[in-house]
């Protein structure tokens, strides 16, 4: 009688022979540093990507739309790992029994750094730090003129609603559009209310709520600017 390993078997050998005849080439990378993630390549594999889960290419992308059905031999892939490649990277969200794979396209690239507070030193106004140079880096690296060197790959897109400005340099609070972030999951990440986020275009978020899911950590971000 076969099992569900069986099973599985059975289906990354037929995904892993669909992705040489439609996919492409990629470098897998499973982060083990977090201040340069995807140093540890563990193999290359073919991979191929789609809109639907019935695997029939029916639908291109859409606007604000990030998640992917991954095509290829999951034998050796675990949750968390990145294809880095043609319109990638992607990274893997879920691989759940024989359900569809679970990936995120990725149209940034980021790095995190915390502010530590001074208890004796009080303003007028709360500040929230939105230097990324004076803070605490907390994943990535950046060069020694402050751009990004390595990054976490990650996507950003708008939310579905505004947020509401927590803190920062102006007395009260006014809504601003919101911005969605996914990560996978990693223990190597550590990301909390306050944290800013920089971009590879050197865009700046302050972030406003994390979730941790099985699927990955999503992140509620407002865009600020100095």
């Amino acid at each position: 009688m076969k099992t569900l390993i069986d099973y599985e078997k059975k289906i990354n050998q037929k995904f892993g022979r669909a992705a040489r005849q439609l996919g492409f080439l990629y470098r897998v990378s499973r982060p083990v540093f977090v201040h340069e993630p995807l140093s540890n390549v563990i193999a290359e594999q073919y991979a191929s990507w789609s809109k639907k889960d019935d695997y029939e290419y029916s639908h291109a992308q859409d606007y604000g739309k990030s998640k992917w059905t991954g095509i290829y031999d999951a034998t050796s892939i675990k949750e968390g790992d990145y294809f880095i490649g043609r319109n990638g990277p992607f990274f893997v969200a879920s691989q759940f029994g024989l359900l569809p794979r679970l990936c995120i396209g990725c149209n940034r690239t980021i790095i995190s750094s915390r502010m530590v507070s001074e208890p004796d030193e009080v303003g007028a106004l709360p500040y929230s730090g939105l230097c990324v140079a004076e803070g605490v880096p907390t994943l990535g690296t950046l060069n020694e003129d402050g751009t990004l060197r390595y990054g976490w790959p990650a996507s950003i897109l708008f939310g579905n609603q505004s947020q509401k400005i927590q803190s920062g340099l102006v007395s009260g609070s006014f809504n601003q559009i919101g911005y969605e972030i996914l990560l996978p999951n990693s223990p190597l990440l550590d990301i909390r209310n306050g944290d800013v986020l920089v971009d590879n275009l050197a865009n700046r978020y302050q972030v406003q709520g994390v979730e941790q899911t099985n699927l990955g950590i999503r992140i509620n971000a407002i865009e600020v600017h100095l």
